[in-house]
C-alpha cells in the first residue's frame, strides 16, 4: 500500500482511504495507478457507495467517472506517471477528457507519456493554440517534464513578452524546443530594446492634436512605437526621443491607406508633416497625403 502511495508526490489522502475501504483495489493501483486515484476523488464524494471497485473492470471505472469507456481511455490513464499529478491540473484534465469532441484526448494519444510538461501545454488555454504535436512530444520524452513544465513555462514567458511588445502575430511553427527557444530569444532582444527605451525616455507626452478614430491614431507608448516598426518596416522606434522632447510627434494611419506619419511643429506654432511613409519607407499616395493634410488644416493657428 506504501509502494502504492508513494508514486503521488501529494494528495493521497483520498486514495488511502478507498484502499482502506477495498484492498483488492491495490491489483487496481497497481495496474492503472492513475485510474486508481481518479475513483478515489470519486469515492470522497460518496462514501457511501457500495460498490465494488476491486472487482470491476477498467473501463466500467471510466463509465462510472463519466470518460469515454473505451479500451484507448484506459490505456491513456496507464500513460499519466502518478508523480507528474499536479493538484492544479487535476480537475482541469479529468474536464478536458470529458468533452464530447475528444480533442484533448486525440493529442495525448500521440504522445508516449502523459508528464506534467505535456499536460500544461494541453491544458492552460493561452498557450495550447501555439503547441504542435512535435513540441508535445519533445516534453513527453524529456525526464525533467516529469515534475516541472519548463517547456510550458518557456512559451508562456514569450507569450507575456510578446503582450508587452503589443506584438499580435501568433507563434507559429513551433516543431521543436529549439525552435521555441530562438524565437524566445528574439522576443527577448526586442523586449529589451523595450525596456531601454522605457528606461532612457520615461512616459511619453499626450498627443498634440486628436485622432481621428480608426483612420489616425496617435501611438501613445514605447510598445506601440515598435509595434509600428515592425509591422511597417520602418525606424519609427528611433522617434521616441524626439517625442518626448516635445517637438514631434508619431500617428499611425489607418485611412485611406495604411502610412507612418510623424508631425512637427513649425516655428509659427502650427504642426505639419515631417514624414508620411507606407511601409518599408515607401511614399504614400496623394488620396492619403491628402487626407492627412485636410486633417492638420483644421488645427492650424491663425494671426
Amino acid at each position: 500500500m506504501a509502494k502504492v502511495l508513494e508514486g503521488f508526490r501529494s494528495h493521497q489522502w483520498h486514495l488511502l482511504n478507498l484502499l482502506a475501504h477495498d484492498k483488492r483495489v491495490l491489483d487496481l493501483a497497481a495496474a492503472n495507478p492513475v485510474l486508481a486515484f481518479a475513483v478515489a476523488d470519486w469515492y470522497a464524494d460518496c462514501p457511501r457507495s457500495t460498490l465494488d471497485f476491486g472487482s470491476m473492470p477498467q473501463r466500467s471505472l471510466l463509465k462510472l467517472l463519466k470518460l469515454p469507456d473505451s479500451a484507448a481511455r484506459v490505456k491513456l490513464f496507464r500513460k499519466i506517471p502518478p508523480a507528474s499529478i499536479d493538484p492544479r491540473l487535476w480537475k482541469p484534465l479529468l474536464r478536458a477528457l470529458r468533452r464530447p469532441d475528444g480533442t484533448t484526448a486525440k493529442w495525448l494519444a500521440h504522445v508516449p507519456v502523459v508528464n506534467l510538461g505535456v499536460m500544461e501545454l494541453i491544458l492552460t488555454p493561452q498557450i495550447h493554440t501555439a503547441v504542435t504535436p512535435h513540441l508535445l512530444e519533445e516534453a513527453a520524452s524529456e525526464p525533467k517534464e516529469k515534475y516541472r513544465a519548463l517547456i510550458a513555462a518557456l512559451l508562456r514567458d514569450t507569450l507575456a513578452m510578446k503582450a508587452e511588445l503589443a506584438d499580435e502575430r501568433p507563434l507559429t511553427n513551433l516543431t521543436s524546443v529549439a525552435r521555441l527557444r530562438e524565437i524566445h530569444e528574439s522576443v527577448s532582444a526586442e523586449f529589451q530594446k523595450l525596456e531601454n527605451l522605457r528606461g532612457t525616455h520615461g512616459s511619453l507626452p499626450l498627443p498634440p492634436l486628436p485622432e481621428v478614430k480608426d483612420r489616425i491614431v496617435p501611438l501613445r507608448s514605447q510598445a506601440e512605437f515598435m509595434a509600428e516598426g515592425r509591422e511597417q518596416k520602418n525606424c519609427v522606434a528611433g522617434y521616441v526621443g524626439r517625442v518626448v522632447a516635445g517637438d514631434h510627434y508619431v500617428y499611425r494611419v489607418l485611412h485611406p491607406s495604411r502610412a507612418t506619419l510623424s508631425i512637427s511643429r513649425q516655428s509659427d506654432g502650427n504642426w505639419a508633416i515631417g514624414e508620411l511613409e507606407a511601409s518599408c519607407n515607401r511614399p504614400v499616395n496623394s488620396a492619403t497625403r491628402g487626407f492627412v493634410n485636410g486633417w492638420l488644416e483644421q488645427y492650424k493657428l491663425g494671426l
